[in-house]
């Protein structure tokens, strides 16, 4: 039932938000007849909130809502053609427009998570989204053509333009008529029934073909007639090249530059990022098709939350559904070099290059200089007290993965009890770390208890341990531990390069209870905000799994060389 309200409540005020929208748009232009369609099914759709509507109906009322998406942009769309798309405000706008045709598919896909978009939305709406991100992309790259000064400038940009149009025309295609198991028959896969089926079209020889008679037509009897035949002679030029290249080879039977491009991309979507880079090694037409912002979007999406661990220097800068958190488009985005850039197989590779000489004799000398003393860390965080396996009592009977120098022997009798009730029945309860507002319910910390100064100020890193189970609380709960750290972390407490350690910790590795991936972990603490270096490392409190990477990371970051 929550979990219903909070959908409802999204979706209600995303609506109210269109409908302002609307309304500014309708200042403008009163009479214009999509604006007028959208502001009825928006006064349709406020009249079924103002009287307490049911969830069930989530699906139609996602429809009304991408109706309305589709009238607004469309109107916006115009507007932006009648100016022949202005070099200063386009971009943003395009921008705008291509976020607010893609929000409808985001929103299904969120708030109707049993259901496959398609069936939440209809082939038709689903259709229509992609044509209309298609057909924008389409226009702009036409009116962008005219401009040969600005294209010499920005080539990059138009050709991400001109591809991103191209895959969403092509997931247009797609949506009634995407290749299925049961769609292809066993004769197709046999290799003695040859003579019934016909010869494949080869569609680059037609292209060939109709480019060389495009030119003779241009350069013969409509020679003088304003035709230019520069883009097809630069096509026929490289295309003979290619060939020329491709006959050396004695290369028979079918092969991946033989399929067609949206083949080509289906089989890439299974390659692992390694071999696509070495597929991008080959030759230039590989290296412009590996670097499809697309495809790399989809491999960030789908392999972020695998990754066990991130740090200040690999934080992704997109979101969970792949949105640069910044300003950029997602057409200006590189997502393969993000990739790159934060995956743990690259990370470790860029991070341990070879040292210069001198390093290595510097090292060698300074490990020759006696350590004053040995690192001291604080361990705080919900983790230690909310998780049925306790972290601490497994770290303090595990001696074989941490040594340990000693257990102060005295005890403190009902502490225990008091935090395995609060567990159980999913009460919160406040660390006596902090200092709380007197006689307010709130468990967000204002300071440090005094009593803790002293050995906030001595330790040289901290260790925060995060409840990375699935059901884990709400926003309050992100609110909380975001105060503990900041607190925590006050300047006035010490140095701003004090290492933080997260521990993304769990009970116990199981299929059935998934935890929260280290990522999320990272943005919803917005540990990226901090000026100390940070990382999240995931741990399970059963097995220690984990535990060791990001002890080693923290040593590393103190000052202490392993």
């Amino acid at each position: 039932m929550a979990d219903d309200y909070r959908r409802s409540v999204e979706l209600e005020r995303r609506i109210f938000e269109l409908d302002n929208k609307c309304a500014t748009l309708r200042a403008e232009k009163p009479d214009d007849d999509y604006l007028q369609n959208a502001s009825s099914i928006l006064e349709k759709l406020k009249t079924y909130y103002r009287h307490g509507g049911e969830s069930s109906s989530l699906p139609k009322l996602l429809q009304d809502y991408t109706q309305v998406v589709l009238d607004i942009t469309f109107y916006e769309e115009n507007k932006l053609v009648d100016q022949e798309f202005p070099e200063d405000t386009a971009p943003f706008k395009i921008q705008q427009l291509l976020q607010d045709l893609t929000e409808p598919e985001v929103l299904a896909g969120r708030l109707v998570p049993s259901q496959e978009v398609q069936s939440v939305l209809g082939l038709e709406l689903l259709e229509c989204l992609y044509w209309r991100r298609g057909a924008l992309l389409y226009m702009y790259c036409h009116t962008l053509h005219q401009r040969k000064q600005w294209i010499k400038k920005n080539k990059a940009t138009f050709l991400k333009c001109l591809q991103e149009g191209v895959r969403y025309l092509m997931r247009m295609l797609q949506v009634r008529n995407s290749v299925k198991l049961n769609d292809v028959k066993y004769e197709d896969c046999s290799m003695d029934s040859t003579e019934r089926k016909e010869d494949r079209l080869h569609f680059r020889d037609i292209g060939t073909q109709i480019l060389h008679k495009y030119v003779l037509a241009c350069e013969g009897p409509l020679q003088g007639q304003g035709w230019n035949t520069e883009n097809a002679k630069e096509i026929l030029t490289k295309r003979q090249t290619r060939c020329s290249s491709d006959a050396t080879l004695d290369v028979t039977g079918p092969s991946l530059d033989n399929l067609s491009v949206d083949m080509q991309f289906y089989i890439m979507s299974f390659l692992s990022p390694q071999d696509l880079c070495r597929l991008g090694a080959t030759c230039t037409y590989w290296r412009l098709m590996v670097r499809d912002p697309v495809l790399w979007k989809f491999f960030l999406c789908r392999d972020l939350p695998l990754w066990p661990s991130v740090d200040h220097l690999s934080l992704p800068q997109v979101d969970s559904s792949g949105s640069p958190l910044q300003e950029d488009s997602e057409m200006s985005f590189d997502y393969m070099a993000e990739y790159l850039r934060v995956c743990p197989a690259s990370r470790d590779q860029w991070r341990q290059q070879p040292k210069a000489p001198f390093d290595t004799v510097t090292s060698f000398f300074h490990s020759l200089i006696p350590v004053s003393a040995e690192p001291q860390l604080a361990m705080f965080g919900p983790g230690l007290e909310q998780l049925e396996v306790s972290l601490m009592n497994v770290i303090m009977h595990s001696s074989h993965i941490l040594p340990i120098a000693g257990i102060p022997q005295r005890q403190f009798d009902g502490a225990d009890t008091e935090r395995e009730r609060a567990r159980l029945e999913q009460l919160s309860l406040r660390s006596k770390i902090f200092l709380y507002q007197e006689e307010s319910e709130s468990n967000i910390p204002l300071c440090l208890n005094p009593v803790f100064y002293q050995v906030c100020q001595a330790v040289s890193g901290f260790i925060f341990v995060a409840n990375a189970e699935k059901q884990r609380g709400t926003d309050k709960d992100w609110e909380e531990e975001r105060a503990q750290i900041r607190v925590m972390l006050d300047r006035g407490m010490g140095a701003s390069s004090r290492p933080l350690l997260v521990l993304s910790c769990v009970s116990r590795e199981t299929a059935e209870r998934p935890r929260t991936p280290c990522v999320t972990m990272a943005h919803q603490l917005q540990l990226s905000a901090l000026p100390n270096p940070w990382m999240v490392q995931d741990t399970a409190a059963e097995t220690l799994r984990g535990l060791l990477d990001g002890i080693k990371w923290l040593l590393r970051h103190s000052g202490v060389r392993l």
